[in-house]
This record gives C-alpha cells, structure tokens and sequence, in this order.
C-alpha cells in the first residue's frame, strides 16, 4: 500500500514539475553581479536549479546537525562489542574453572 502511495505521489510530482516547465519555457538573464558572469536560461530551469540546490544544502545541514548522535552511536556500539567480548570470556572462564567446594556450614551452638 505504501509503495503504491509513494508511486502515485511520485506521479503527481513529475505532472506538477512537467506543467512548471512548460509554463515557464521564457529565457532569463542569470547575473551573477559583482562577477563578470551572466547566463541565460528558461526560468524553469533555474526554478529546479534552485531547487536542487536547496535540497542539497537542507540535506548537507541535517547531515552536520546529526554527527553528535552517530558518534554517540558508535561509541555505544564499540561499548556493547566490548562488553559482548568480555562477557563470552567471563562465560569460559567459568565453565572452566573448578567450582568451589561446598562449605560445610558451621553450627554454632550457644552455650547453656
């Protein structure tokens, strides 16, 4: 059902975009003012230029906001290995090991 959603979702993007671009096919003058630098192209190109260039950097900001928790992650995950480790040795050690010797318990008998 969710795959079916995402395809029909998917679908309408690409009508939405398709109708963008054939109502906005004029030229425009992309200056880039203090440079030397001028570009022309169909307005619906730079509105998907721009865009994609805000998803970019709204994902690379995500990305850089998210590195105290994967570092905390694998710091975690080294901790749960290591205590893996040193639990499966504590396992054979004990197997191994002699167990002790039943202590005889002592009866202590007030005096009369």
């Amino acid at each position: 059902m969710v795959k079916v959603l995402s395809w029909i979702l998917a679908l309408l993007l690409a009508v939405i975009a398709a109708a963008l671009a054939i109502a906005n096919r004029q030229i425009v003058l992309m200056s880039f003012d203090p440079l030397p630098w001028a570009v022309e192209l169909p307005l619906y190109l730079l509105l998907f230029a721009t865009l994609l260039l805000g998803l970019i950097v709204g994902m690379a900001a995500e990305w850089w906001r998210g590195r105290r928790w994967r570092r905390e992650a694998r710091q975690r995950r080294r901790e749960a290995m290591d205590l893996t480790r040193e639990l499966g040795a504590l396992k054979t050690s004990a197997t191994t090991a002699a167990p002790p010797a039943a202590a005889r318990p002592e009866l202590l008998i007030p005096p009369v």
